[in-house]
């Protein structure tokens, strides 16, 4: 069942995201961290998927009782805005093509350093966002940096964001099939290549030329054995649409 953001009381959450959470001033001294918490976290998540991400097993991960990470963390719902925020990091911490580059470069790179997010948390995929992100430091970072670089090409303010919509919607419906694929290939212990294989005799027995002759155009045209990178494909046509836009104004 996927995970959903917005489940956690959002002024701690806050507090906790932007580094300003009081800690109590009795009690023994603190043996982790709140970084430590959410980096182990991240670590189990990767590892064996969200699904798996409890209190519980993030203690005996830390080796402490599931109540002493309550002194840190008061529930799952503000660990995983944590999770999250922590990850993009990774994206906000690159270094972006310079301003002066054209903002097709911009955009790609932005795309594809979301991409590559993803990939390395695909639990990201998990977790239900929608218009409800937690407000990180990490978060709106990414999010300013992409407008940054839609702002000045010529769109209007609502249009910027529209399209910084339109591209993380690509770039998350696009990364999921591929992750997919992946999991796939892992649970089943099947690659693609042996799955067909195993079925060749699938176009001798069944399949019939005149049935389906856009099938056959397509093979017999060589068009399976030229793949094209879906991801880089879909992207550069979308971008395709917003200058083709920009260029009828």
């Amino acid at each position: 069942m996927p995970e959903s953001t917005g489940g956690s009381d959002f002024r701690i959450s806050l507090k906790l995201l932007w580094g300003t959470k009081e800690r109590a001033p009795r009690g023994p001294k603190p043996t982790l961290t709140v970084d430590r918490v959410v980096e182990t976290a991240i670590a189990l998540a990767d590892a064996e998927g969200i699904e798996q991400v409890s209190m519980r097993r993030v203690a005996e991960r830390l080796g402490v009782g599931a109540m002493s990470l309550y002194r840190y963390v008061p529930s799952k719902a503000e660990l995983l805005d944590l999770m999250l925020d922590r990850i993009h990091a990774e994206h906000a911490d690159a270094t972006p093509p310079a301003d002066t580059e054209p903002w097709r470069a911009r955009l790609t790179w932005h795309a594809h350093q979301s991409r590559a997010l993803i990939q390395r948390h695909p639990w990201m995929l998990q977790v239900r966002m929608g218009q409800r992100p937690p407000l990180g430091p990490n978060i709106m970072a990414v999010f300013n940096a992409i407008l940054g670089a839609a702002k000045d090409i010529g769109l209007e303010p609502h249009e910027t964001l529209a399209v910084t919509e339109l591209i993380d919607n690509y770039v998350r419906g696009s990364t999921r099939a591929a992750v997919e694929a992946v999991q796939v290939t892992e649970e089943s212990g099947v690659s693609d290549e042996e799955w067909w294989g195993e079925r060749n005799a699938f176009w001798e027995e069944y399949f019939e030329v005149e049935r389906f002759p856009h099938i056959t155009l397509m093979w017999e045209q060589g068009a399976y054995e030229e793949p094209v990178d879906q991801f880089e494909f879909g992207l550069q046509r979308v971008l395709d649409g917003i200058e083709a836009m920009l260029a009828g104004r």
